[in-house]
């Protein structure tokens, strides 16, 4: 979250963080724009409402996160006259905020600006050493309760099926099924159904569902967080090296994060939003690893609502940046970065505009931002269970968002669409 979150070093009260003891401080949560990695090229704009909604919804939950037994690294939030209070206290003065006050631990940053493969290993070994005792972990855990449109799961089965072209290029629910279709219709003695095959098992699956499909076991990954290269998969035995953690410590973070991820999905449904997928960072503090970084936020989660169209089909209305990312995949910008990355590899930032043109991200950027401006204000009112910010019905709003919905989906394969391959 790195790009829509700032660090106030002039705050009074701030105390940096040393490589063995947690520092305090406010993050001021800003209104920027956040798709992959496509920051570098985004130009600058704000979303309206968004550092509030963010700020505020990623606090009310670290608040009932603690409540339910799951510390973090959060503190409270900056009222606007200074005090540092809880969610309750602030909603209850009717003051809004876009500062959340947090613990800091160290951060490869702290080792030098530019973050490069040798500051990781430094890193990592300073931590092996014992030098560095206070850290954030260089993983992201990841867990998935339901196959949503724009899912990387889907570019798996793509891949392995030899369609990642084609995949780049579905950016609708009806484009995406059309390719899935194609996926169904492989060869069953071909090498791609094979892979295809293994994806599905791992997912307890014996069909390829269309997206919006709830699952009936958590997936979980774990990825890099400080890899400069992006986020790169772990095995487990990598995660825990990654963490720094004993075994027996590595297991206890290990049942915090899947407990963690239903009470995520839990504290969703009571507030009539769907939380599809998400992911839990940790802050490892003398050995004791807890939750870090902001959760159960349009930014961190595919948060959606669900509505049900005039002709009877429910669907999950993306009210998450996901929906910046479809509308990118659309206009033909991550098909640009699979070019760029094929020919420049890591520097593929520095070609971008060579396979596609600044007009064009101007474009999926100002799109996305007027409908997340939209969406964003309804999000943070259920989550927040308060009429806070000025949101229209979901009717007034939802039309663009519906080709890029997934769809409500049976237990198990409904029609021909979802046959075994």
């Amino acid at each position: 979250m790195g790009s829509v979150k700032k660090l106030i070093l002039d705050w009074p009260r701030y105390v940096p963080p040393t490589f063995t003891q947690p520092g305090f401080g406010v993050w001021e949560v800003k209104g920027g724009f956040s798709v992959a990695d496509f920051k570098r090229s985004i130009p600058q704009v704000t979303i309206k409402h968004k550092p509030q909604v963010l700020a505020m919804t990623a606090a009310a939950y670290a608040e009932a996160a603690a409540n339910a037994g799951f510390p973090s690294t959060y503190v409270g939030v900056e009222a606007p006259n200074g005090d540092i209070v809880d969610m309750q206290t602030l909603l209850d003065r009717g003051d809004t905020t876009n500062r959340v006050v947090m613990k800091l631990v160290a951060t490869p940053s702290m080792l030098g600006r530019r973050l490069t493969k040798g500051l990781r290993v430094q890193y990592h070994q300073l931590i092996d050493d014992g030098l560095i005792t206070s850290y954030i972990a260089d993983c992201e855990w990841i867990f998935r309760l339901n196959l949503p449109l724009g899912s990387s799961w889907f570019k798996g089965v793509a891949i392995a099926a030899g369609y990642k072209a084609q995949y780049e290029q579905a950016a609708t629910y009806d484009d995406t099924v059309k390719l899935l279709d194609l996926v169904r219709n492989i060869n069953a003695d071909s090498p791609e159904s094979g892979a295809v095959n293994a994806i599905l098992a791992k997912a307890g699956l014996g069909f390829v569902p269309n997206p919006g499909y709830a699952l009936s076991m958590m997936l979980t990954n774990v990825d890099t967080k400080f890899d400069p290269s992006g986020d790169k998969p772990l095995t487990l035995d990598e995660a825990r090296r990654g963490m720094h953690l004993s075994k027996l410590e590595f297991a206890a973070w290990q049942g915090t994060f899947r407990n963690n991820a239903l009470h995520q999905r839990d504290y969703c449904l009571a507030r009539q939003i769907h939380n599809l997928d998400g992911k839990v960072e940790a802050a490892v503090i003398n050995g004791i690893a807890v939750m870090a970084d902001f959760a159960v936020t349009v930014d961190e989660n595919r948060l959606t609502i669900e509505y049900m169209l005039p002709d009877g089909t429910i669907i999950y209305v993306p009210a998450n940046k996901e929906i910046q990312r479809a509308i990118f995949r659309l206009l033909g910008l991550y098909e640009a970065k699979d070019l760029a990355t094929a020919a420049y590899g890591d520097d593929w930032h520095h070609h971008l505009l060579d396979y596609t043109s600044k007009a064009k991200i101007r474009e999926a950027t100002m799109e996305s931002v007027q409908m997340m401006e939209a969406a964003i204000c309804t999000v943070g009112n259920m989550l927040l269970g308060r009429k806070i910010f000025p949101a229209r019905p979901i009717a007034e709003w939802v039309g663009p968002f519906i080709p890029f919905s997934s769809r409500k989906q049976p237990d198990g394969p409904p029609s021909d669409q979802l046959a075994l391959i």
